[in-house]
């Protein structure tokens, strides 16, 4: 055997191996884009699961929702305070999935179910109002994306 003909099957082998790696590469970086998605999904719904076990296990601040989608009375300055902290950590959850979202870390379903309680919540006036005053700590991104669905909202009334 000549040597021209050695290196032509080393180079074919050495080829075969970097396709090799390089198919070996693409499954793990698939596998971790993966891997963080579902992280990104879990950390998302942990926080707005959080925010709901606050409301289910504290009475007042369910009687502050009903005070609220029930437009039966104004609220107290103080059940106000605790109305706006809820609202802040609510929005601050749904910017987080938002960011994951544009950032390609979330799927478009698992976005599609936090707009879906964004809106929710956004139909109620106190809420909207609440936006227009307590915004200011939020991403430009995410305070756009909010004030179209604002903005559609008014246009289904």
């Amino acid at each position: 055997m000549n040597w021209e003909a050695i290196g032509a099957v080393g180079e074919i082998a050495g080829a075969i191996g970097v396709i090799i790696t390089l198919i070996y590469l693409a499954l793990q970086i698939r596998q971790n884009t993966r891997a963080s998605r579902i992280a990104s999904f879990q950390a998302s719904t942990e926080m707005l699961n959080s925010v709901s076990q606050s409301i289910a296990t504290n009475s007042e601040l369910a009687e502050i929702l009903d005070v609220l989608s029930s437009g039966s009375r104004e609220l107290t300055p103080s059940e106000f305070q605790r109305f706006s902290f809820l609202t802040l950590s609510l929005f601050r959850s749904w910017e987080t999935a938002f960011y994951q979202r544009t950032e390609g870390m979330a799927l478009q379903q698992s976005w599609e179910r936090y707009e879906g309680s964004i809106r929710n919540q956004l139909s109620m006036p106190q809420v909207r109002e609440w936006w227009r005053t307590g915004s200011f700590g939020f991403t430009t991104d995410f305070k756009n994306h909010i004030d179209l669905v604002i903005g559609d909202l008014s246009n289904d009334v």
